[in-house]
C-alpha cells in the first residue's frame, strides 16, 4: 500500500479556511486563525493567497469541488432519463450538500455566511455559482417547459433553487424541519416534497412542445 500524499502548505491553509468560513462570517474570521488551524504562519497564507478575500473566493469553489463530487447536481443521470428525475436528482443534491455535516457541506455553509456579511466579491462569487447551477438546470427546464422568454425561466429556476436553499437563511428552522437530525428517510422525504412543490409549480406553464411535432 503506497502512503498518502503529504498535503502542501497551501493545501493545508486551504482546508482550513474552508472550515473556518463554514462556522464564521467573513468579516469575524480571520487569516491568523485561518493559519494557525493549518499550522502555518500568517506570511505563508499571504504568499500563497494575498488577501483573506483571495483566500475565500478559492475556499468556496474548492468547497464547491468537494461537494459536487459527494453530491453531483447532474446526480450521476443519464441525459436521456426523465427530465423530472433529473430535476429530483439536481434538487436532492443542494439540499443534501446544505444538511451535510462534513466537508461536503463546507461550501453551502460558507455561501450561507457570504449571503450575510460579506460585500467586496460578493457579485462575482455568486455569478460563478449561479452559472454552476445554471448549467444543469435552464437545460432541463427547456425540456420541461415552453418558455415565453429568458427572463420567465430565469425566474422559474430562481424559484426552484430558492425551495432547496431557504432552511439555510431562516435561524432555527434546521431544527423544526429535522428534531432528531436530517439523515436517512425524513431527508429523502423532504427532498420528494420539495420537488413536488416544483413540479407544481412547473405545471403551470405551457409544457415543452415535442420534437416530433411539428
Amino acid at each position: 500500500m503506497l502512503p498518502m500524499a503529504r498535503k502542501t502548505t497551501k493545501e493545508l491553509i486551504l482546508n482550513a479556511a474552508m472550515e473556518v468560513f463554514a462556522t464564521k462570517e467573513f468579516h469575524v474570521a480571520t487569516l491568523g486563525e485561518i493559519c494557525d488551524l493549518a499550522g502555518a504562519n500568517c506570511a505563508a497564507g499571504n504568499y500563497h493567497f494575498g488577501s483573506k478575500e483571495a483566500l475565500l473566493n478559492q475556499a468556496i469553489w474548492h468547497a464547491f469541488d468537494i461537494a459536487e463530487s459527494r453530491y453531483p447536481l447532474g446526480g450521476g443521470l443519464d441525459a436521456s432519463a426523465a427530465p423530472e428525475e433529473r430535476l429530483k436528482a439536481f434538487m436532492g443534491a443542494i439540499i443534501s450538500r446544505s444538511f451535510d455535516p462534513g466537508p461536503a457541506g463546507y461550501f453551502e455553509r460558507i455561501i450561507g455566511h457570504v449571503m450575510t456579511s460579506y460585500s467586496r466579491g460578493k457579485d462575482e462569487a455568486f455569478s460563478k455559482i449561479r452559472q454552476a447551477h445554471e448549467a444543469v438546470l435552464f437545460p432541463l427546464l427547456s425540456e420541461m417547459i415552453e418558455f415565453r422568454d429568458e427572463a420567465e425561466r430565469t425566474q422559474a429556476g430562481i424559484a426552484i433553487i430558492a425551495l432547496c436553499v431557504f432552511q439555510n437563511t431562516a435561524p432555527g428552522l434546521r431544527e423544526r424541519l429535522f428534531p432528531d437530525g436530517p439523515d436517512g428517510k425524513p431527508l429523502q422525504r423532504y427532498i420528494e416534497d420539495r420537488t413536488r412543490f416544483a413540479l407544481a409549480g412547473l405545471a403551470t406553464y405551457p409544457p415543452a412542445k415535442s420534437p416530433c411535432v411539428k
